[in-house]
C-alpha cells in the first residue's frame, strides 16, 4: 500500500537518495533546512510516498500569486525511486499535488522537466499537462 503524506525529519536520509537519483545531490543538513522552510510556509509542501514503511518518492509544491489575478501551482521536483517506477506512484503524487493546489485556490499548475526525462514527460501528458516552450533562466549563483 502507498501512503502520501507530508515529509518529516526522519525522511531526510531517503530524501537525500531521491535527490541524488533526480541528479541534484544534496546533503542531509541542506535537506533538513529545506524541510524546516517547507514546514514554516503556508504556500509550500513537500510530500512523500511511503510503501511498506519506506519513503520511495517525493514531490515539492509551491503556490504563488500571479499578476493580475489567480495563483500558480508549481511542482518544483518529483522523483520516484527506480525500483518502484511504473506502479502508479507518480500518478498518486500528481493527484496529491492537484488536491494541494486546489486547496490553495490555484488556477494554473506547471511542472518543468529536463529534456532527457521522456518517461516523466509521458506521465505529465497523460495527466493532462500541455507542453509549452518559452522558459528563460538566468543563473545568479552556482
Amino acid at each position: 500500500m502507498i501512503a502520501i503524506r507530508h515529509a518529516e525529519p526522519t525522511d531526510i536520509p531517503a530524501l537525500v537518495e531521491l535527490m541524488r537519483e533526480l541528479g541534484y545531490p544534496a546533503d542531509a543538513d541542506t535537506l533538513g533546512r529545506k524541510l524546516e522552510w517547507f514546514d514554516a510556509s503556508n504556500m509550500d509542501a513537500l510530500l512523500v510516498a511511503e510503501q511498506d514503511d519506506t519513503v520511495v518518492a517525493c514531490i515539492g509544491l509551491h503556490a504563488m500569486e500571479l499578476l493580475p489575478s489567480g495563483k500558480l501551482g508549481r511542482i518544483s521536483a518529483i522523483v520516484v525511486a527506480p525500483k518502484v517506477r511504473r506502479q502508479g506512484i507518480g500518478k498518486r503524487l500528481l493527484d496529491a499535488a492537484i488536491a494541494y493546489f486546489d486547496s490553495q485556490e490555484c488556477t494554473l499548475v506547471e511542472v518543468t522537466s529536463g529534456e532527457r526525462r521522456q518517461d516523466a514527460h509521458a506521465l505529465y501528458r497523460a495527466f493532462g499537462f500541455a507542453e509549452k516552450r518559452s522558459r528563460f533562466i538566468k543563473i545568479l549563483a552556482d
